[in-house]
C-alpha cells in the first residue's frame, strides 16, 4: 500500500463505498445473516467489498487474487466481506470518533430529552423531535439529526461492528437509551404510523444488539426493560408484536427460572396498565 497521505476526496470515496457495502449487508440481515444469503446475492455483496477494499488500499487487487477470491468458498468470501466492512477509512479521525458507541448514545439521549421538554412545554407534541423533524438546538444554531436516521445508521453499525463495539455500546448505556425511547413511545396517548414504525425499527435494532448471551443477561438483570418491552405486544404493527414475543421467548429459554418469573411479572404489569382481566389477554 502506498505510504502517501490519503486525500479528502479519497476518504470521501472510501466512506461512500463502505456505506454501500454496509447497506447491502444490512439488507442481507447483517454479517450474521450472510451464511443464509444465496450465492448470487453474496457475490454481489462481495463485489461491493472488493470496490471498498481497492479504495481502502489505494490500489486494485491483482487479477489473479481477485479471481481466486471470486472462486473461493462461501466462508472465505464472508470473512473477506467482514474484514472490509469493519475497517475504518484511513486517516479519518473524525469518522472514527463520530462513529463510536458514545456518539450514538448521546444522540439517543438528546432525542429523549428534547421529547420530554416538548411534552412539558406543550408547544410541540411528544416525540416530535424523535419523529422526523430537524430541531434546532437552543443557542447552538445546529440542526439535530432525526432519530429515525440515527436508528437506521446505528443498525448498520451494529450489524457490521465487532462484538467488542457492541459490548461497549451496552456498557456505556446504549440499551438504556433505546429503552427510554421505547418507553416514551409507550406513554404517547395517540400514536401515529410513524411512531409505530420507529418502535418496530428500535425492536429490530435491539434484536441485533442482544444477539449474544451476555447482552441477554443485561436484559434479565433489568426488569424495567421487560416492562417496557411487553407493551409492544399490544402494538398494531405485526413486526413489533413478533419481535417482542421473540425477546420474551428467548429470555425464558436462556434462563428458564429467572426468565419465566420476569416475563410473567412484566405481563402482569401490562395487565394492570391496560385494565385487562387476564395476564395473557394481550398475547
Amino acid at each position: 500500500m502506498s505510504s502517501r497521505s490519503t486525500t479528502d476526496s479519497e476518504i470521501s470515496k472510501q466512506k461512500q463505498d463502505l456505506a454501500a457495502l454496509h447497506s447491502a449487508v444490512q439488507r442481507a440481515g447483517g454479517l450474521s445473516g450472510l451464511e443464509r444469503v444465496a450465492d448470487a446475492d453474496l457475490d454481489a455483496i462481495l463485489e461491493l467489498a472488493l470496490e471498498a477494499f481497492n479504495n481502502q488500499e489505494q490500489r486494485d487487487m491483482p487479477d489473479d487474487q481477485r479471481s481466486k477470491l471470486l472462486e473461493t468458498s462461501k466462508t472465505a468470501k464472508i470473512l473477506f466481506i467482514t474484514q472490509v466492512a469493519t475497517k475504518t477509512p484511513q486517516n479519518d479521525q473524525t469518522l472514527s470518533s463520530d462513529k463510536s458507541p458514545q456518539h450514538y448514545i448521546d444522540l439517543l439521549r438528546d432525542a429523549t430529552s428534547r421529547s420530554d421538554n416538548n411534552r412539558n412545554s406543550q408547544t410541540l407534541t411528544a416525540l416530535r423531535g424523535l419523529m422526523g423533524r430537524a430541531v434546532t438546538a437552543a443557542g447552538s444554531g445546529k440542526a439535530q439529526p432525526k432519530i429515525r436516521d440515527v436508528v437506521a445508521e446505528l443498525k448498520v453499525q451494529c450489524s457490521c461492528q465487532s462484538m467488542g463495539w457492541l459490548r461497549q455500546f451496552v456498557d456505556q448505556g446504549g440499551l438504556h437509551a433505546l429503552f427510554n425511547i421505547l418507553d416514551s413511545l409507550n406513554k404517547k396517548v395517540e400514536r401515529k404510523p410513524k411512531h409505530h414504525d420507529l418502535e418496530s425499527e428500535i425492536l429490530k435494532l435491539l434484536k441485533i444488539i442482544v444477539n449474544h448471551q451476555r447482552n441477554i443477561t443485561d436484559l434479565l438483570s433489568t426488569p424495567t426493560y421487560l416492562t417496557t418491552l411487553v407493551h409492544s405486544l399490544d402494538s398494531p404493527t405485526y413486526t413489533s408484536r413478533t419481535s417482542a414475543a421473540d425477546f420474551l421467548l428467548a429470555l425464558i429459554v436462556l434462563d428458564r427460572q429467572k426468565g419465566h418469573q420476569l416475563v410473567l411479572g412484566a405481563l402482569e404489569q401490562l395487565r394492570k396498565t391496560k385494565g385487562d382481566l387476564h395476564v395473557f389477554g394481550r398475547v
